[in-house]
């Protein structure tokens, strides 16, 4: 509460309790590897050499994943430039899914499973 002479950054820090110990974590500065805990689906390290197919270009964008889940991947791209939406086309588990790009790092990205992994025909 706001007593007189105080002013409103004063009163909103007279609010917040002092249980955070001295060097503790902001969330906000917590790294991608720090947000396990917050996946619909926990990842499983992998090595798997794949291709990225997209509208805007002929011939796929060579990859590969890092980590994958259910839910969705890390990627390596042998380019950076990539679309927001692609087909990944897994050759390790013969499989195509349709993903969407989470975040990306110049030639690193996160990736989103829009649909369930097919089977290559």
């Amino acid at each position: 509460m706001r007593t007189n002479g105080q002013t409103l950054r004063q009163a909103a820090r007279s609010d917040i309790p002092e249980t955070a110990e001295a060097g503790s974590i902001n969330p906000a500065e917590k790294k991608p590897e720090d947000w396990s805990d917050r996946r619909a689906a926990p990842r499983v390290e992998a090595r798997e050499l794949s291709e990225i197919i997209m509208d805007t270009r002929e011939i796929p964008v060579t990859c590969l994943i890092r980590n994958i889940s259910r839910t969705g991947a890390l990627i390596e791209s042998a380019s950076a430039n990539v679309s927001d939406r692609f087909i990944l086309t897994n050759h390790a588990r013969k499989t195509r899914v349709i993903c969407r790009v989470a975040w990306r790092k110049e030639k690193m990205m996160g990736v989103h499973f829009l649909t369930a992994p097919r089977p290559i025909k």
